[in-house]
């Protein structure tokens, strides 16, 4: 188990790529947790997650919540200039190669 006496015990793990990808989690049993609930948080806060065990047994996950990121108009537009155009005749054709389209129950167009 990494997290002992309130701190991660292997401090070099938290310069790993993964774990700083969010990719490798943390066990703490759930004792940690009642105990050490402030730096627990503190380091959810931060971005570590936390799998949190009972008898060797995880039953949850701690992790930061993602927020909402408002996104201007004006960020969106210049985004789109980027993007590839999109030829809408040829959209369509694959469009109808992959989905039946109909206008009633019985499949008569």
């Amino acid at each position: 188990m990494l997290w002992q006496n309130g701190c991660v015990a292997d401090r070099s793990s938290l310069s790993h790529p993964r774990r700083r990808l969010g990719l490798v989690t943390t066990e703490i049993s759930q004792r940690d947790l009642r105990n050490d609930s402030g730096a627990i948080l503190r380091a959810v806060e931060s971005g570590e997650d936390f799998v949190v065990t009972r008898n060797g047994t995880a039953l949850a996950e701690l992790r930061p919540l993602r927020r909402r990121r408002f996104v201007a108009k004006s960020e969106l537009r210049a985004a789109a200039r980027q993007w590839a155009p999109i030829d809408a005749a040829a959209f369509r054709a694959d469009v109808d190669k992959v989905l039946v389209q109909r206008l009633d129950r019985d499949g008569d167009a």
